[in-house]
């Protein structure tokens, strides 16, 4: 009997191990079945791949300390510039800057950087066309198109701070990704440029430079007032801008690129014509055909070409009815390069100012 009962323990000691056994193995299953899920899931994640997402991944990467979080980029940038950080609201946010930044990213906002004293981290270009007027200053630097912006070039010169010259370029969550990269400001692109100058340095922390900037130009253009005005008189201007042949554009006023420093900055009188057909804040750039060219009765008249070398510019620039215009009867036809002409920057409209005078003071 003491036999039986020995082994009768055994049994139950068996099958109690045995039973032991089955649950563990039940548990190890489960939880591999687990694991095996979560894997799958963090595959199934990783399977999206997107510009957006890889773009993120990208600025977390790139930015020590302060992952991919707009708010610990700007604490990262104070340490490295000093300062008390300040903040500034826009469209999409508000964003922190500390001290002066060094290393600024301007999309279409190079020519106020330059005029701030501040060589950007890359340079804007027209389409696949670079800004001609500062490339003595810029050409060597990378190039960002306004029409597809490189993030990851963006990326890769690691600024301090993104400027962003139009919401354009921060629409359908571009804004999210750039402050990712570096603390972002976006501006609204409805500021004169004087206001737009005193904004840009108001950030980057220089408002003297501004200061100075137009200290000086307020300076220059008196001087041109009064050299115009005893070279010429009276006598009427009007700026013409062909895009291709059927888009011709008489630019009147009062406000827009070139009425500003015709009109405005010099002084200069518009001509009949624009007075009565091009002026107005609805109407100060309207279209003509070439038709209209014996019209012109300004005593001198300025013109751009988008594009000069193409064969409707030529056949434009060639038109008969140029010749019995008065402004070129008189030699008074000047012809003047696109890109600092429609644009609307400090370093621009100065350089509009030279050409005047190069034109006018004979």
């Amino acid at each position: 009997m003491i036999i039986n009962d020995k082994k009768t323990r055994e049994n139950t000691v068996d099958k109690r191990n045995a039973n032991k056994r089955v649950g563990f193995y039940l548990i190890l299953i489960v939880l591999m079945t687990a694991v095996l899920a979560t894997a799958c899931g963090r595959q199934n994640e990783q399977a999206e791949p997107s510009v957006q997402a890889e773009a993120s991944q990208q600025a977390e990467s790139a930015a020590p300390s302060a992952e991919a979080d707009p708010a610990a980029s700007t604490e990262t940038a104070s340490e490295a510039s000093g300062g008390e950080a300040r903040s500034y609201t826009h469209e999409f946010g508000t964003t922190e800057v500390s001290g002066a930044p060094e290393r600024i990213v301007g999309v279409y906002l190079d020519d106020f950087l330059l005029a701030l004293g501040v060589k950007p981290l890359t340079q804007t270009m027209y389409g696949t066309r670079p800004l001609p007027y500062l490339q003595d200053q810029i050409g060597d630097l990378p190039a960002i198109s306004t029409s597809s912006i490189n993030l990851e070039l963006i990326l890769q010169e690691k600024p301090e701070l993104i400027l962003l010259a139009y919401p354009a370029y921060a629409q359908e969550g571009r804004y999210e990704q750039f402050a990712k990269i570096a603390p972002t400001y976006v501006f609204s692109g409805e500021d004169g440029w004087k206001d737009t100058l005193k904004k840009v340095a108001d950030v980057i922390g220089r408002p003297e430079q501004a200061e100075a900037w137009l200290n000086e130009y307020e300076d220059k253009t008196a001087k041109a007032r009064e050299s115009l005005k005893q070279a010429i008189g009276d006598e009427t201007v009007m700026f013409i801008r062909f895009t291709r042949a059927e888009r011709i554009q008489i630019y009147g006023g009062p406000s827009n690129f070139s009425a500003d420093v015709l009109y405005g900055d010099l002084g200069l009188q518009p001509s009949k014509l624009i007075k009565e057909f091009a002026w107005g804040e609805d109407n100060s750039a309207p279209l003509i055909s070439a038709e209209m060219i014996p019209d012109f009765d300004a005593d001198h008249i300025f013109i751009t070409y988008d594009k000069p070398g193409e064969d409707d510019a030529k056949e434009f620039q060639n038109h008969p009815l140029w010749k019995n215009v008065p402004a070129v009867q008189k030699g008074n036809l000047h012809e003047v390069e696109m890109f600092h002409w429609m644009n609307d920057g400090p370093i621009a409209n100065s350089t509009k100012v030279d050409d005047v005078l190069k034109a006018l003071l004979k």
